[in-house]
Parts: structure tokens; sequence; C-alpha cells
């Protein structure tokens, strides 16, 4: 993905989080390659309404306790 930073929907969680990579798997991957052929912007539709089904943080100095809690409420299912 382009764009790895996402915006929370409500509360305290209503805060941007920025993954080091992410993931579309199976059905998702082919939603995205189709938006994508249909030009940037729809690719980027795609991505905001999308969330990725895995993403990769690597925390090595210091560990955020509440991002796994921030990025389920986002809807990705693996971090």
């Amino acid at each position: 993905m382009r764009d790895l930073r996402w915006k929370g929907t409500g509360g305290a969680s209503n805060v941007w989080l920025e993954a080091d990579a992410a993931y579309y798997i199976g059905k998702n991957a082919e939603g995205w390659f189709a938006a994508r052929d249909r030009g940037r912007k729809e690719a980027l539709a795609f991505e905001a309404s999308t969330p990725p089904d895995l993403v990769v943080e690597v925390e090595v100095p210091h560990f955020d306790e509440d991002k796994p809690r921030r990025y389920a409420e986002l809807g990705v299912p693996e971090m």
C-alpha cells in the first residue's frame, strides 16, 4: 500500500496511525488491484474505505501498548 496512515473514528482513539508496512490479502488484494486499474482516485478511495488485512509495526525502543487496540478499532485484524 502507498499511504500507510489511518485515522480513528472517535473518542481518545481519534488519532493517526502509521504502519511500517501494510498488506491486503485475498479478496481485498484483488479489490485493490481492480481499483488501481480504474485509476489512482479509485485506489485511494478503496484504501480509505478498506482497512488492511495485516499491518507490520517495528517497535524497537518503546512499545505503544495502546496501538493494537487502536488498529483493531480501525478494522485491522492482524498486527
